[in-house]
Protein backbone atom coordinates (compact mmCIF):
# COMPACT_ATOMS: atom_id res chain seq x y z
CA UNK A 1 0.00 0.00 0.00
CA UNK A 2 2.78 2.45 1.18
CA UNK A 3 4.58 1.80 -2.48
CA UNK A 4 1.43 2.75 -4.68
CA UNK A 5 0.77 5.65 -2.29
CA UNK A 6 4.53 6.81 -3.07
CA UNK A 7 4.34 5.99 -6.70
CA UNK A 8 0.94 7.74 -7.07
CA UNK A 9 3.26 11.09 -5.67
CA UNK A 10 5.75 10.73 -7.73
CA UNK A 11 3.40 10.32 -10.72
CA UNK A 12 1.83 13.61 -9.83
CA UNK A 13 5.31 15.18 -9.58
CA UNK A 14 6.12 14.54 -12.69
CA UNK A 15 2.82 15.25 -14.65
CA UNK A 16 2.79 18.74 -12.56
CA UNK A 17 6.13 19.38 -13.74
CA UNK A 18 5.54 18.07 -17.68
CA UNK A 19 2.73 20.76 -17.24
CA UNK A 20 4.87 23.60 -16.49
CA UNK A 21 7.45 22.47 -18.90
CA UNK A 22 5.07 22.48 -21.47
CA UNK A 23 3.52 25.95 -20.37
CA UNK A 24 7.43 27.21 -20.12
CA UNK A 25 8.30 25.86 -24.00
CA UNK A 26 5.06 27.98 -25.33
CA UNK A 27 5.55 31.81 -24.15
CA UNK A 28 3.36 34.18 -25.04
CA UNK A 29 4.80 37.43 -27.43
CA UNK A 30 4.85 39.66 -24.31
CA UNK A 31 7.28 37.58 -22.47
CA UNK A 32 9.54 37.01 -25.39
CA UNK A 33 11.48 39.95 -24.04
CA UNK A 34 12.23 38.95 -20.62
CA UNK A 35 12.78 35.61 -21.56
CA UNK A 36 15.84 36.70 -23.81
CA UNK A 37 16.97 38.84 -20.90
CA UNK A 38 16.53 41.74 -23.52
CA UNK A 39 14.53 43.60 -20.52
CA UNK A 40 17.46 43.41 -18.13
CA UNK A 41 19.98 44.94 -20.69
CA UNK A 42 17.30 48.15 -21.37
CA UNK A 43 17.67 48.70 -17.51
CA UNK A 44 21.02 48.28 -16.98
CA UNK A 45 21.93 50.69 -20.01
CA UNK A 46 19.33 53.21 -18.30
CA UNK A 47 20.29 53.27 -14.95
CA UNK A 48 24.33 53.27 -16.12
CA UNK A 49 23.06 56.70 -18.09
CA UNK A 50 21.38 57.80 -14.64
CA UNK A 51 23.94 56.95 -12.55
CA UNK A 52 26.41 59.27 -14.39
CA UNK A 53 23.93 62.14 -14.98
CA UNK A 54 23.47 62.04 -11.03
CA UNK A 55 27.52 61.70 -10.87
CA UNK A 56 28.01 64.65 -13.14
CA UNK A 57 29.93 62.43 -15.40
CA UNK A 58 31.07 63.26 -18.73
CA UNK A 59 30.88 59.37 -20.65
CA UNK A 60 32.38 59.22 -23.94
CA UNK A 61 29.82 58.12 -26.06
CA UNK A 62 27.23 55.27 -24.65
CA UNK A 63 30.42 52.70 -25.54
CA UNK A 64 30.50 51.99 -21.80
CA UNK A 65 26.76 51.54 -21.24
CA UNK A 66 26.26 49.32 -24.24
CA UNK A 67 29.30 47.40 -22.98
CA UNK A 68 27.22 47.26 -19.26
CA UNK A 69 24.22 46.22 -21.50
CA UNK A 70 26.15 43.62 -22.50
CA UNK A 71 27.45 42.19 -19.76
CA UNK A 72 24.41 42.29 -17.91
CA UNK A 73 22.60 40.43 -20.62
CA UNK A 74 24.95 37.34 -20.68
CA UNK A 75 25.07 37.40 -17.13
CA UNK A 76 21.83 36.88 -16.91
CA UNK A 77 21.60 34.68 -19.71
CA UNK A 78 24.26 32.76 -18.35
CA UNK A 79 22.65 31.76 -14.70
CA UNK A 80 18.89 31.13 -16.67
CA UNK A 81 20.88 28.57 -18.67
CA UNK A 82 22.52 27.67 -16.04
CA UNK A 83 19.76 27.29 -14.17
CA UNK A 84 17.54 25.70 -16.86
CA UNK A 85 19.89 22.73 -17.38
CA UNK A 86 20.67 22.05 -13.71
CA UNK A 87 16.93 21.87 -12.66
CA UNK A 88 14.48 20.80 -15.20
CA UNK A 89 11.46 21.89 -13.09
CA UNK A 90 12.53 25.29 -12.89
CA UNK A 91 10.55 28.00 -14.62
CA UNK A 92 10.99 28.88 -18.30
CA UNK A 93 13.18 25.85 -17.89
CA UNK A 94 11.76 23.98 -20.62
CA UNK A 95 12.38 27.91 -23.12
CA UNK A 96 15.73 27.46 -22.51
CA UNK A 97 16.58 24.07 -22.79
CA UNK A 98 15.15 24.18 -26.22
CA UNK A 99 16.53 26.92 -27.36
CA UNK A 100 20.02 26.47 -25.98
CA UNK A 101 21.44 25.24 -29.10
CA UNK A 102 21.29 28.71 -30.82
CA UNK A 103 21.60 30.65 -26.91
CA UNK A 104 25.23 29.59 -26.29
CA UNK A 105 26.54 30.68 -29.64
CA UNK A 106 24.92 34.07 -28.93
CA UNK A 107 26.40 34.31 -25.27
CA UNK A 108 30.02 33.67 -26.65
CA UNK A 109 29.53 36.28 -29.64
CA UNK A 110 28.31 38.47 -27.03
CA UNK A 111 31.05 38.22 -24.74
CA UNK A 112 33.55 38.24 -27.43
CA UNK A 113 31.63 41.41 -28.48
CA UNK A 114 32.00 42.83 -24.79
CA UNK A 115 35.77 42.05 -24.82
CA UNK A 116 37.02 43.42 -28.11
CA UNK A 117 34.19 47.15 -26.89
CA UNK A 118 36.39 46.56 -23.73
CA UNK A 119 40.01 46.78 -25.15
CA UNK A 120 39.31 48.60 -28.35
CA UNK A 121 36.55 51.16 -28.00
CA UNK A 122 35.78 51.91 -24.50
CA UNK A 123 38.97 51.52 -22.51
CA UNK A 124 41.17 48.81 -20.73
CA UNK A 125 40.80 50.81 -17.64
CA UNK A 126 37.35 49.25 -16.43
CA UNK A 127 39.11 45.89 -16.08
CA UNK A 128 40.05 47.26 -12.45
CA UNK A 129 36.17 47.66 -11.70
CA UNK A 130 35.33 43.98 -12.62
CA UNK A 131 36.65 42.15 -9.81
CA UNK A 132 34.54 44.26 -7.34
CA UNK A 133 31.12 43.36 -9.44
CA UNK A 134 32.01 39.71 -10.24
CA UNK A 135 32.39 38.89 -6.71
CA UNK A 136 29.50 39.90 -5.20
CA UNK A 137 27.57 38.27 -7.88
CA UNK A 138 29.08 35.23 -7.66
CA UNK A 139 28.42 34.99 -3.84
CA UNK A 140 25.03 35.86 -4.92
CA UNK A 141 24.73 32.93 -6.48
CA UNK A 142 26.59 30.28 -3.97
CA UNK A 143 24.21 31.75 -1.31
CA UNK A 144 20.75 30.40 -3.40
CA UNK A 145 17.83 32.85 -3.15
CA UNK A 146 17.59 34.47 0.12
CA UNK A 147 18.15 38.00 1.57
CA UNK A 148 22.15 37.59 1.52
CA UNK A 149 21.77 36.66 -2.06
CA UNK A 150 19.92 39.18 -2.57
CA UNK A 151 22.04 41.71 -1.21
CA UNK A 152 24.70 40.59 -3.53
CA UNK A 153 23.31 40.94 -6.33
CA UNK A 154 22.27 44.27 -5.54
CA UNK A 155 25.36 45.05 -4.66
CA UNK A 156 27.25 43.88 -7.94
CA UNK A 157 24.37 45.58 -10.18
CA UNK A 158 24.82 48.85 -8.24
CA UNK A 159 28.76 48.79 -8.69
CA UNK A 160 28.34 48.33 -12.26
CA UNK A 161 26.03 50.41 -13.05
CA UNK A 162 28.70 53.11 -11.35
CA UNK A 163 31.75 52.13 -12.65
CA UNK A 164 31.37 53.97 -16.26
CA UNK A 165 30.78 57.03 -14.31
CA UNK A 166 33.81 56.41 -11.88
CA UNK A 167 36.05 55.45 -14.90
CA UNK A 168 35.46 58.58 -16.58
CA UNK A 169 35.99 60.53 -13.41
CA UNK A 170 39.04 62.35 -12.40
CA UNK A 171 39.60 60.17 -9.82
CA UNK A 172 39.17 56.70 -10.99
CA UNK A 173 39.31 54.17 -8.20
CA UNK A 174 37.13 51.33 -7.33
CA UNK A 175 37.55 52.02 -3.77
CA UNK A 176 35.63 54.97 -3.88
CA UNK A 177 32.46 53.36 -5.17
CA UNK A 178 32.15 52.32 -1.72
CA UNK A 179 32.12 55.35 -0.28
CA UNK A 180 29.44 57.03 -2.19
CA UNK A 181 26.47 56.84 -0.72
CA UNK A 182 24.63 57.46 -3.70
CA UNK A 183 25.66 53.72 -4.75
CA UNK A 184 24.31 52.43 -1.69
CA UNK A 185 21.45 54.33 -1.69
CA UNK A 186 20.66 52.43 -5.02
CA UNK A 187 22.34 49.15 -3.88
CA UNK A 188 19.78 49.19 -1.43
CA UNK A 189 16.59 49.83 -3.49
CA UNK A 190 17.63 46.90 -5.65
CA UNK A 191 17.96 44.85 -2.64
CA UNK A 192 14.18 45.41 -2.15
CA UNK A 193 13.71 44.76 -6.08
CA UNK A 194 15.47 41.49 -5.79
CA UNK A 195 13.21 40.59 -2.74
CA UNK A 196 10.57 41.33 -4.34
CA UNK A 197 11.60 39.16 -7.06
CA UNK A 198 12.78 36.23 -5.00
CA UNK A 199 9.28 36.00 -2.35
CA UNK A 200 6.95 36.58 -5.11
CA UNK A 201 5.23 33.74 -4.27
CA UNK A 202 6.19 33.40 -0.88
CA UNK A 203 3.33 35.00 1.23
CA UNK A 204 5.16 34.26 4.63
CA UNK A 205 8.04 36.64 3.52
CA UNK A 206 5.46 39.70 2.20
CA UNK A 207 5.93 40.81 5.38
CA UNK A 208 10.02 41.60 5.71
CA UNK A 209 9.28 43.70 1.99
CA UNK A 210 6.93 45.68 3.47
CA UNK A 211 9.47 46.32 6.24
CA UNK A 212 11.72 47.54 4.11
CA UNK A 213 9.38 49.85 2.14
CA UNK A 214 8.64 51.71 5.49
CA UNK A 215 11.98 51.89 6.85
CA UNK A 216 13.57 53.40 2.77
CA UNK A 217 10.63 55.54 2.38
CA UNK A 218 11.48 57.22 5.86
CA UNK A 219 15.22 57.08 5.58
CA UNK A 220 15.17 59.19 1.83
CA UNK A 221 12.34 61.84 3.53
CA UNK A 222 14.89 62.08 6.01
CA UNK A 223 17.89 62.52 3.59
CA UNK A 224 15.44 65.05 1.15
CA UNK A 225 14.81 67.17 4.54
CA UNK A 226 18.80 67.25 5.72
CA UNK A 227 20.56 66.58 2.08
CA UNK A 228 22.47 69.57 0.38
CA UNK A 229 20.62 71.53 -2.45
CA UNK A 230 22.89 69.90 -5.07
CA UNK A 231 21.50 66.11 -3.25
CA UNK A 232 17.96 67.00 -2.92
CA UNK A 233 17.57 65.94 -6.47
CA UNK A 234 18.51 62.77 -6.18
CA UNK A 235 16.63 61.55 -3.22
CA UNK A 236 13.33 62.66 -5.06
CA UNK A 237 14.83 60.45 -7.95
CA UNK A 238 15.01 57.60 -5.17
CA UNK A 239 11.50 57.91 -3.82
CA UNK A 240 10.19 57.95 -7.29
CA UNK A 241 12.12 54.56 -7.73
CA UNK A 242 10.77 53.31 -4.35
CA UNK A 243 6.89 54.19 -5.63
CA UNK A 244 7.70 52.39 -9.19
CA UNK A 245 8.89 49.42 -6.58
CA UNK A 246 5.46 49.96 -4.85
CA UNK A 247 3.30 49.66 -7.77
CA UNK A 248 5.47 46.23 -8.66
CA UNK A 249 5.01 44.53 -5.33
CA UNK A 250 1.51 45.80 -4.49
CA UNK A 251 -0.32 45.54 -8.02
CA UNK A 252 2.02 44.15 -10.75
CA UNK A 253 2.46 40.94 -8.42
CA UNK A 254 -1.26 40.55 -7.90
CA UNK A 255 -1.66 39.44 -11.33
CA UNK A 256 0.62 36.75 -11.53
CA UNK A 257 4.08 35.66 -12.23
CA UNK A 258 3.94 36.30 -15.58
CA UNK A 259 2.87 39.39 -15.69
CA UNK A 260 5.43 40.17 -13.26
CA UNK A 261 8.40 39.27 -14.98
CA UNK A 262 7.50 40.75 -18.02
CA UNK A 263 7.28 44.30 -16.77
CA UNK A 264 9.45 44.63 -13.49
CA UNK A 265 12.60 45.30 -15.44
CA UNK A 266 11.63 47.48 -17.84
CA UNK A 267 9.47 49.66 -15.06
CA UNK A 268 12.75 50.29 -13.50
CA UNK A 269 14.49 51.10 -16.81
CA UNK A 270 11.73 53.83 -17.86
CA UNK A 271 11.87 54.67 -13.61
CA UNK A 272 15.49 55.27 -14.16
CA UNK A 273 15.27 57.45 -17.28
CA UNK A 274 12.61 59.85 -16.42
CA UNK A 275 14.23 60.30 -13.21
CA UNK A 276 17.51 61.65 -14.03
CA UNK A 277 15.25 63.82 -17.17
CA UNK A 278 13.34 65.05 -14.22
CA UNK A 279 15.70 65.46 -11.26
CA UNK A 280 19.04 65.46 -12.25
CA UNK A 281 21.30 68.52 -12.67
CA UNK A 282 19.78 70.56 -15.51
CA UNK A 283 16.59 69.39 -15.06
CA UNK A 284 13.27 70.32 -15.04
CA UNK A 285 12.52 69.84 -11.19
CA UNK A 286 16.06 70.24 -9.28
CA UNK A 287 15.68 71.52 -5.77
Amino acid sequence: MTLKILAKDAKNRESKAQMSLNKSRNLPWWLLPHAWGIDVAFAAFLWGGACATFQRSSLLGSGAMLLLAVAAWVCVMVSRVWRALVNPEAYYASFYRTHVSWLAPLVVCAICAALWMLFFYVGQGLLAYVPYVVLPLFLGGCFGNNLLACMMRALAFALACFAPSAYYSIAASPWLLFFSSQMWCIAGLFCLFCLHRAFLNRSESIRLVVHGYMVAFIWLLISIWNAPSGYKGFYCFMVMVLACLHILHWRVRRMGREVNDALDWPLMGLAAAAGAAIFAPGGMLIL
